[in-house]
């Protein structure tokens, strides 16, 4: 399995956000051609940078970033009927 690059990136897939050495793995809830989303964190698909305009974060300066993970979340099917 290969790592996939983040303009592949698409709803459901891991990544790893990194944070001063701590590493969370995360699930994508949204992408558009600009920006990987995972609940209210915003990202920069061309740099993986977190992008937060009430810390001043964007692509040239933050204090996180994402990177793809291998694989892909386990997608639990409801037995709900």
């Amino acid at each position: 399995m290969t790592e996939k690059s983040l303009s592949e990136i698409q709803v459901g897939d891991n990544v790893i956000r990194e944070l001063g050495g701590a590493k969370m793995a995360l699930q994508v809830t949204n992408v558009t051609s600009t920006e990987i989303q995972y609940g209210d964190w915003l990202f920069s698909r061309r740099t993986g940078a977190e992008i937060d305009p009430d810390l001043g974060w964007g692509e040239s300066h933050t204090g996180s970033f994402i990177r793809p993970a291998l694989g892909r979340a386990e997608v639990r099917k409801s037995t709900a009927g």
